[in-house]
């Protein structure tokens, strides 16, 4: 019990913190050699036993959240696409409603010969061909 407190307090809960993997048993071993709960387990080979189920444990909860912060931030990066395409399609409507005076009247392709170069230019460079078309269908 001595030995899983100190392998807890001064070697996995450090790496923890810092967010890094656990260390080797031979990093833990350096670490802990002086202090008196290393030697509370006797056999070395049950001393790395108990290291490695405490380290397997800790890399698996170091493995779970850098899972739920890559997918938090693969989920901010779709908040912000989404975001960029709505700006992007709301500017590309100004642009049609200077150039093309009466959308309703017209199709994809005449809109696209009304707007001209300067108007293709002007549209948001976020917005590909098919979302400048679904843009001037939503009008």
């Amino acid at each position: 019990q001595a030995f899983k407190v100190a392998v807890q307090d001064l070697v996995l809960g450090p790496a923890a913190a810092a967010g890094d993997e656990p260390p080797s048993f031979g990093e833990a071993r350096r670490i802990l050699r002086a202090d008196p709960r290393w030697k509370a387990v006797d056999d070395v080979d049950e001393r790395q036993r108990l290291f490695g189920l405490l380290a397997s444990e800790a890399a698996q909860r170091w493995h779970e959240k850098r899972k739920r912060r890559a997918e938090d931030e693969d989920e901010l990066a779709g908040k912000r696409l989404r975001s960029r395409r709505e700006e992007a399609e709301e500017e590309f409507r100004a642009v049609l409603a200077e150039y093309v005076k009466a959308p309703h009247e017209h199709t994809w392709v005449e809109a696209r010969m009304l707007l001209g170069a300067e108007g293709r230019r002007r549209a948001p460079a976020d917005l590909d061909e098919a979302g400048r078309e679904v843009g001037f269908k939503e009008l």
